[in-house]
């Protein structure tokens, strides 16, 4: 009777095990697996692979693989990891292979998407962004590839991590009004460099009344200024790039963030 009990239980552990290994093992990607999301149901995952290749399974039914992959594209997903999707595919540009985005994370307001490029950028879009060549702000600080992008809970600030430059960036991301704005509104400083509320402004050197060998000024001169002028404070605005769009979101530097313009600045005094 004992060794009967005995080989009963031995049995309902392997159906345990069996049934265990055939819930949550799923072939359908031939390669790694690289992003996954869920639905707010939690019905249905969203995976991405290593070969550039999109799936959607269906959990209450074992995880099975949805072979019309449509009956997804209008699912609002809880969380959005995913590199491809019809939600974002507007942020691959042009001639891109699938290694030159290491990382996209939407925000949790569904308001804009955050991307890490191989390009040392961080890129924000407006969400959803399923047109092609959709336009986005850059923002440039660290000096490898950016490896991973994630938003705090509340889409206050933004972190960012480097490959090689083994560094972590915080930025501070800041609502402003629906207008036209240019690349570059994220400003290079020292620590304590808090940029303006609404909008960006590049200061202006004053007039030096000698022009140089070509009848013209030159507004950033390579040799040190006349020690009668401020130096121009041009580090703290980089110039605009050739592409605009209008969000109402973009993103500025935290108050304790070093950048690398800051290497080159004077120790702060207090």
């Amino acid at each position: 009777m004992m060794m009967m009990m005995m080989m009963m239980m031995m049995m309902m552990m392997k159906m345990k095990v069996c049934s265990w290994v055939n819930w949550m093992c799923s072939q359908g990607h031939s390669s790694y697996i690289t992003h996954l999301d869920w639905s707010p149901d939690n019905n249905f995952i969203m995976s991405n692979s290593g070969d550039y290749e999109i799936l959607y399974w269906d959990v209450p039914n074992g995880c099975k693989l949805i072979r019309n992959r449509s009956e997804c594209k209008d699912i609002d997903w809880a969380t959005y990891t995913c590199v491809l999707g019809y939600h974002v595919f507007g942020v691959w540009p042009e001639g891109s292979d699938g290694t030159d985005i290491n990382a996209l994370i939407r925000s949790h307001k569904r308001k804009v998407i955050a991307l890490a490029d191989d390009f040392c950028k961080v890129h924000l879009f407006a969400y959803p962004c399923s047109t092609p060549k959709a336009p986005s702000h850059k923002y440039s600080a660290h000096s490898s590839h950016v490896t991973n992008v994630s938003f705090l809970y509340n889409d206050s600030h933004l972190v960012s991590t480097g490959g090689k430059d083994t560094s972590i960036m915080q930025w501070r991301l800041v609502e402003r009004p629906a207008i036209s704005l240019p690349d570059g509104q994220l400003s290079n400083s020292a620590p304590d460099f808090i940029p303006p509320p609404l909008s960006v402004t590049t200061p202006t050197q004053e007039p030096i009344s000698a022009p140089t060998a070509n009848g013209t000024q030159d507004p950033y001169p390579d040799s040190p200024a006349p020690s009668a002028l401020t130096p121009p404070p041009s580090a703290l605005t980089p110039p605009p790039s050739d592409s605009s769009v209008s969000l109402k979101d973009s993103l500025d530097p935290s108050d304790d963030t070093a950048t690398p313009s800051d290497e080159g600045l004077p120790p702060l005094t207090s």
